[in-house]
């Protein structure tokens, strides 16, 4: 491999890293363990499993030198994060780890520690802080106001308008023009995360004119918006025919639910039982309401 060529995403999972042992080292000198543990927690789950590795999926299909330093980083973290969550769950992180080092050592020798493997997770080194540098402060701020608040703020939009998360919708961005190369480094990732066919970056917003009905969702961390329309004609009427289909297909789903509920086996059956059936129910009735709603816009 080639000197490193991080991502932004990389960048910005190795500063959220080294900041997490430096404040779970922080709290563990305090005694504020279960806060400790909130934070490995929030890290895990909130930032490496929610964007990372979703991010890392699009790295490696690109195959390359990209795909190994995401594997590289993938297993860093994934190392780092066990350290730290041993003294709550050393049983599971053992298991895990062991399956992480095993994988590894199959693969590549470079894919190893800095310290390397050690025999087991619970005599392996603690996650050592380290200082600050420069880089950081900047990669964590352009993954957030890049990629993060630009995928909210597309979720957010196809929430108000009762859009299918993973509907297929071609969308508009318009931003300031300092930001535009920015976000078209990026766009191929809020694509991905945001669940979006394209995503054009322009320095205007849309013609007004010729798009009465177009949503928006601003961003104010880039003095940004989002839109989001149809990515052709027969956009809306596809999706309306696949609404109705679901709503068809709910619908059957409570008739049946309400006649098994309103027999015999609602006596007959374990409470258990019984009870998930009811859940099932109240699910599919919510569906319904929504499509409902949907269909009504």
């Amino acid at each position: 491999q080639g000197a490193p060529r991080w991502s932004t995403a990389d960048e910005f999972i190795h500063a959220r890293m080294r900041q997490t042992i430096r404040d779970v080292n922080r709290l563990y000198e305090g005694y504020q363990y279960g806060e400790a543990g909130r934070q490995i927690y929030d890290f895990f789950w909130g930032e490496f499993a929610d964007w990372y590795i979703e991010a890392a999926k699009l790295q490696l299909r690109a195959g390359g030198d990209a795909a190994f330093y995401t594997a590289w980083t993938l297993v860093r973290v994934l190392d780092q994060c066990l350290r730290l969550l041993h003294p709550f769950t050393p049983f599971v992180t053992e298991q895990l780890w062991g399956h992480l080092k095993s994988a590894c050592q199959a693969h590549a020798e470079a894919l190893a520690p800095e310290d390397g493997w050690a025999e087991a997770l619970i005599i392996a080194g603690w996650p050592r802080s380290k200082e600050v540098e420069n880089w950081e402060a900047a990669a964590e701020e352009i993954f957030n106001r890049a990629v993060m608040d630009h995928t909210r703020a597309f979720r957010a939009l196809k929430t108000e308008q009762g859009v299918p998360l993973r509907g297929k919708f071609f969308c508009m961005k318009a931003a300031t023009t300092e930001n535009i190369a920015l976000l078209e480094e990026q766009s191929e990732l809020i694509s991905a995360l945001a669940f979006l066919d394209a995503l054009q970056v322009t320095a205007e917003a849309p013609d007004q004119k010729e798009n009465q009905e177009l949503a928006s969702e601003s961003v104010p961390s880039m003095g940004s918006l989002v839109f989001l329309k149809p990515q052709d004609p027969t956009a809306d009427a596809d999706l309306g025919s696949k609404l109705e289909r679901e709503l068809a297909e709910a619908r059957s789903q409570i008739d049946r639910l309400e006649k098994l509920l309103a027999s015999d086996f609602s006596v007959k059956a374990p409470a258990p039982v019984v009870e998930k059936e009811k859940e099932k129910l109240d699910n599919y009735r919510q569906a319904a309401e929504k499509i409902a709603r949907q269909l009504s816009v």
